[in-house]
């Protein structure tokens, strides 16, 4: 049976039926919009066969050392640099590329060994930032000229992306839970009655809510974080769950094979996010503060650190897939080739747990 490295599930609505654990497996979309979901601990099976790539298990935690979130930044910059490949920096003009930035610059590395692609959207999402501190000090090319050359030759070195810094920081489902339930609930205990009530309010039904907890809970003896808060909770799944996705779904711009990095993967940035305490969430503008506090210690703009918001940066990096799955051996499907349908394995998680509820 073939399995899946990533996949998308836009033709689930088709292949559901009587399959009632299909219908519990499709509603967590409600909340997650597409992302192809990959458990990092490899203990809990998914009704469609994927493979868990080896980069992407969770590292061995207790034999790395814990650093500050400036540190962890600044060695991840020097460690692609010494890599000795060109970098293609993919800048949103978000908070995560612009911290990343910062980091190569502080750093003290030649600048000339990376170009900046962004568009007119990344320019006017942080306009002073990128008028003092990449305009004139880097290579610049446009987001369109590089999506050409991506999808018609092998680009030259290393394209980087910052994906990884909302599920470092525990912004993938926090930011949904805030919207729907208020700053103070993330701070509330993870209990199951807490936790469902974000689910539901997510608009999962009260059967695939509780579903949903008791397979994201069948793996917490592995997270290596203590979870106390909803948040905590909601960093796990996002940390364990999305992280596959995240490294890989650029691959499905283009049908090379060029080398795609993402930023805040090091294993030193993992420690951090296991390690740190996120702060009281009581505004849109606390989420990723500690992020924020290096971007303003860096470009002095208190007007940035006090407004800027997380939201999901326009680009058109990831819009219009050329592909929507990639096998376990590289091949990857176009939509007339992709059949959900023949990765799915009836013995999995939510099937034996209808059986014995």
């Amino acid at each position: 049976m073939k399995s899946l490295i990533i996949g998308t599930t836009f033709s689930l609505k088709d292949i559901i039926g009587q399959n009632t654990d299909l219908k519990i497996f499709s509603e967590i979309f409600n909340l997650t919009r597409g992302s192809w979901l990959v458990d990092r601990t490899d203990t809990t099976q998914l009704p469609f066969k994927t493979d868990l790539l080896d980069k992407y298990r969770l590292p061995d935690f207790d034999k790395i050392l814990n650093l500050t979130l400036e540190e962890c930044c600044q060695n991840r910059a020097l460690e692609l640099m010494s890599l000795d490949k060109r970098i293609y920096f993919l800048y949103s003009g978000g908070i995560d590329s612009t911290l990343a930035l910062i980091a190569f610059i502080k750093s003290g590395i030649p600048r000339r060994n990376i170009v900046v692609v962004c568009n007119d959207h990344s320019i006017r999402e942080n306009p002073n930032f990128y008028y003092s501190s990449i305009r004139s000090h880097f290579d610049v090319m446009a987001t369109e000229l590089f999506m050409q050359q991506l999808k018609t030759q092998l680009i030259d070195g290393i394209i980087l992306s910052s994906e990884h810094g909302d599920s470092l920081y525990g912004n993938d489902y926090s930011s949904i839970a805030f919207e729907l339930l208020g700053g103070k609930f993330l701070e509330k205990p993870a209990t199951k009655e807490n936790l469902i009530t974000f689910f539901c309010s997510g608009g999962l039904s009260y059967q695939s809510a509780a579903c949903w907890l008791d397979l994201y809970s069948a793996n917490l003896k592995l997270c290596p974080r203590v979870i106390e808060t909803v948040y905590d909770f909601l960093w796990w799944i996002g940390f364990n769950w999305r992280w596959q996705w995240c490294g890989e779904k650029m691959k499905l711009r283009t049908a090379l094979d060029p080398d795609i990095q993402t930023f805040f993967s090091s294993d030193q940035l993992q420690k951090w996010a296991v390690t740190h305490k996120q702060i009281i969430i009581e505004k849109k503008t606390d989420f990723k503060r500690d992020y924020k506090q290096i971007i303003l210690d860096y470009t002095k703009d208190q007007e940035y650190f006090d407004s800027k918001v997380k939201h999901v940066s326009f680009s058109i990096y990831y819009l219009a897939n050329s592909y929507l799955a990639m096998e376990s051996d590289g091949t990857k499907l176009h939509k007339l080739d992709y059949q959900l349908s023949k990765y799915y394995q009836k013995d999995n998680f939510i099937s034996n747990w209808l059986n014995s509820n």
